[in-house]
């Protein structure tokens, strides 16, 4: 069956008095720490708050939430430092940590090596250290320290030098797996020759070229090379000889008959105020009622639906941004809302979607209600578009009224 135990776990013998929940196995161990453990092995300590000494002898974890995996001699004080195993390896920095190996030292924070006799310096926060013998002192540094460092495999890679070159040297391969530091190659000019509507020229020595008398004609400039900035203000340039893009600030002036594939204008903002008036309902069988000193439309029959429509004419390619209702809205009771929807109807199927609605919910009064589209663009080639407006007419008709609709759209084209 299961077996449970309560309390400090100490397997062996010679341990130390061990520390609040934790454990200890192996012989003459010291699980002194807060909720540490010692998986066995000898002579082991682990003082530090939930540190860990897997196994071996003479392993110290001193640091909370250190861990030494095995090995002898080895040391980790930094807050969640790491030594794998190894021997007399010491990690010292907050979560150092090193693989195993020997003689290793890691001070900086957040630092790793594995080998021989390496260290890292409490200045070197961040780095990383591969050598024999060395030493790291730079922060957030990857160092190879190594007497051959290869890439690629034995067979294809290549080994870099070791050391730097001299000023101006570049580093070159031998073709047989052998990188080194070479003088970069001198190119020599042997003569400069003056090409079409071009002059001077040399066979050595320096050499000056300019440009020929009527040296640049048309067959010289390439299309599309010569921009605005290059074109004085005063120059005589026909519209009919400017392609693309063409600005038409407000202090210029374009006279005479002039042709454009497309023109564009800074974006301009819009809207087409549609009024109650403007709303005719859907059915002659509806009893429904305006107001035109007041302009605003109601329903006629009290419980019974009201709906209306109007069209909307907007421009082929305006943008429409948001569509505001204003109604007033003192019914309370649920489902005795106004409805408000901009709707468009695909003119090849006849099929209705709608675009944008909005509802006055929780009887709010007299408001301004508005629903906001993501920029939708209009497409009078393939659809019709209209609004449509309903509610259920409150026991008092007055309750719920519709006084207009303002659609919010821009325009980036001129209009016709």
């Amino acid at each position: 069956g299961d077996v449970e135990i309560q309390g400090d776990v100490r397997i062996g013998t010679g341990h130390a008095p061990s520390g609040s929940e934790a454990f200890v196995a192996g012989r003459q161990n010291d699980a002194g720490g807060f909720r540490a453990t010692i998986s066995g092995g000898n002579n082991n300590t682990a003082l530090g708050t939930n540190s860990t000494v897997g196994g071996g002898s003479g392993n110290e974890a001193s640091g909370s939430r250190s861990t030494v995996g095995g090995g002898h001699g080895n040391s980790a004080s930094g807050d969640s430092s790491v030594v794998g195993g190894g021997s007399r390896n010491t990690a010292s920095g907050t979560h150092a940590a090193i693989a195993g190996g020997q003689y290793n030292e890691v001070a900086g924070d957040y630092s790793f090596t594995a080998g021989y006799a390496d260290s890292i310096s409490a200045d070197a926060d961040y780095s990383v250290l591969f050598g024999i013998g060395s030493k790291l002192t730079q922060d957030s540094t990857f160092m190879v320290d190594m007497p051959h460092v290869r890439i690629g495999n034995e067979a294809s890679g290549y080994e870099l030098p070791t050391t730097d070159g001299a000023t101006g040297q570049v580093l070159a391969t031998d073709g047989a797996g052998q990188a080194g530091w070479v003088d970069a190659a001198n190119g020599d000019i042997t003569g400069v020759t003056a090409g079409t509507g071009l002059t001077g020229g040399a066979t050595a020595g320096d050499a000056t070229i300019g440009i020929a008398s009527d040296g640049v004609t048309t067959t010289e400039i390439a299309d599309g090379t010569i921009t605005n900035d290059d074109i004085d203000a005063a120059a005589a340039i026909d519209a009919t000889k400017i392609s693309g893009a063409m600005d038409l600030a407000s202090t210029q002036t374009v006279t005479g008959e002039k042709t454009f594939d497309s023109l564009k204008i800074t974006s301009t903002d819009r809207v087409l105020n549609i009024p109650a008036c403007a709303f005719v309902p859907m059915s002659d069988s509806y009893t429904w009622d305006t107001n035109l000193s007041y302009g605003y439309l109601t329903g006629g029959t009290p419980g019974a639906w009201s709906r209306f429509q109007a069209p909307v004419q907007l421009p082929d390619g305006a943008v429409i941004d948001s569509v505001s209702a204003t109604v007033y809205d003192g019914d309370a009771t649920p489902g005795r809302d106004v409805n408000v929807q901009l709707l468009r109807v695909n003119v090849s199927n006849g099929g209705a979607s709608e675009m944008a609605a909005v509802i006055s919910l929780s009887s709010p009064g007299f408001t301004q209600l508005t629903d906001i589209l993501a920029g939708v663009a209009v497409n009078n080639s393939h659809y019709y578009y209209h609004l449509a407006a309903y509610w259920v007419t409150s026991n008092s008709p007055l309750d719920l009224k519709l006084y207009g609709t303002i659609i919010f759209y821009h325009i980036t084209e001129p209009l016709p």
